[in-house]
């Protein structure tokens, strides 16, 4: 027994460099990946930092919502001081409640909320409409409330201590539409209201104030106001009703993209992601089908808001809310929707693979009686032919007559 032991002592010893050096390698990268999430924190809040390939945060920013959650207990005391500055934003000039909602804006100055001429290029803001623009905000995320609640059944968020849900308006990056943050306004709590499992979190929301600045808004004006309404309101419902299930986050995107659909279905935003392109960005569906369905990168997801469109016509809407009442009981995405489709005579598989199949049936000449009702505003799938050889063997031998 003690020759083993000295053995084990040995190679231990001869390996250590080796080891040790992998430790230090692994904690490295481990600070690298840390300090990009906090630039990338900054860099979406306003702080002039060059974009990074691989670090596109998608049309919300609920991913670094996710990866702040993810690995708070991770970053330096630091990283945590430098991400409590980016989230104690200043005081608003201005505050309204509307409903449901308090609203805080500023009157003048570069974050002041106004109404555009989305025709214009470059858009044009209109004067004098900083009230205008608010009672709209009011007004849109009201009616969501309402109807994603009320219409579609699913559990309202919790709100804030005076009985509100709290939205913040102000000048986002050009071409993000919202973000969606855990905590009251002006701060990051990472301290859950309900530790779960899956724990449940107060969220808040901050929206653009123009959906102009930039041109970089695929829906300019009220029509990207609206969709952000939809989008960013069922993501604090998702957080604060349903829970949070990191490793979930490409439904989280599929569910709010569809419900912009659901809400607005006039905008349609959410073609913007469809297009057939090679998988940078945007990565679409109907581009790369081949990249795992469970994937997130700032832009697929957003392109499978059709699993949301397939589901509602093929069987219900219904059954998107089913799967959140699976997450809710922590099941992964997967086998909540399995489990919502099982309560109908389906199952995820035989779903996917029709799925699969509503997907070739795109473009100028869809049948959008039988298949996706908007098809025909759809791209065809980018298909590619592979000829297949079947495999053969030869083997020389002899057998008795």
């Amino acid at each position: 027994m003690k020759r083993i032991c000295l053995k084990l002592l040995v190679i231990l010893a001869v390996n250590s460099t080796v080891v040790v050096g992998q430790s230090f390698e692994e904690e490295r990268v481990r600070d690298l990946d840390l300090e990009r999430i906090v630039r990338l924190a900054e860099r979406m809040r306003g702080t002039p930092e060059p974009t990074t390939e691989g670090e596109n945060p998608g049309k919300c920013g609920l991913r670094i919502s996710f990866e702040i959650m993810k690995h708070w207990k991770d970053f330096s005391e630091l990283q945590k001081q430098r991400l409590a500055q980016l989230f104690a934003q200043p005081e608003r000039q201005k505050r309204r409640t509307i409903g449901r909602f308090t609203i805080f804006y500023d009157t003048i100055g570069t974050n002041a909320p106004a109404l555009i001429i989305p025709a214009r290029t470059p858009c044009q803001r209109i004067a004098g409409t900083v009230e205008a623009y608010i009672d709209s905000v009011g007004k849109f995320f009201n009616a969501v409330w309402n109807y994603e609640t009320d219409s579609l059944g699913y559990a309202a968020p919790p709100v804030q201590d005076d009985n509100t849900y709290w939205i913040d308006v102000h000048e986002l990056n050009a071409g993000l539409y919202g973000q969606t943050f855990f905590g009251p306004s002006n701060s990051f709590d990472p301290d859950p209201i309900d530790p779960g499992p899956p724990p449940r979190f107060r969220t808040y929301v901050e929206v653009d104030n123009d959906y102009c600045t930039g041109e970089n808004y695929y829906s300019r004006g009220m029509a990207g106001l609206k969709v952000t309404a939809a989008h960013e309101f069922h993501h604090a419902i998702q957080l604060g009703s349903y829970g949070y299930l990191p490793g979930d986050l490409y439904f989280y995107e599929i569910t709010s993209t569809w419900m912009e659909d659901v809400v607005y279905s006039d905008v349609n935003d959410y073609y913007q992601y469809l297009v057939n392109a090679p998988c940078g960005y945007p990565c679409s569906q109907f581009s790369t089908p081949d990249v795992h369905f469970t994937e997130y990168n700032g832009s697929i997801e957003y392109s499978r808001s059709i699993w949301g469109k397939f589901i509602e016509k093929r069987y219900s809407r219904d059954i998107m809310r089913y799967t959140w009442e699976g997450m809710r009981q922590s099941m992964t995405s997967i086998p909540a929707i399995d489990g919502a489709l099982e309560g109908i005579g389906s199952s995820f598989r035989q779903a996917f693979l029709e799925w699969a199949w509503w997907n070739l049936n795109t473009g100028l000449t869809a049948d959008t009686i039988k298949y996706y009702t908007e098809g025909r505003k759809y791209p065809s799938m980018d298909t590619t032919v592979v000829n297949y050889t079947p495999p053969q063997r030869i083997i020389n031998d002899s057998i008795q007559g």
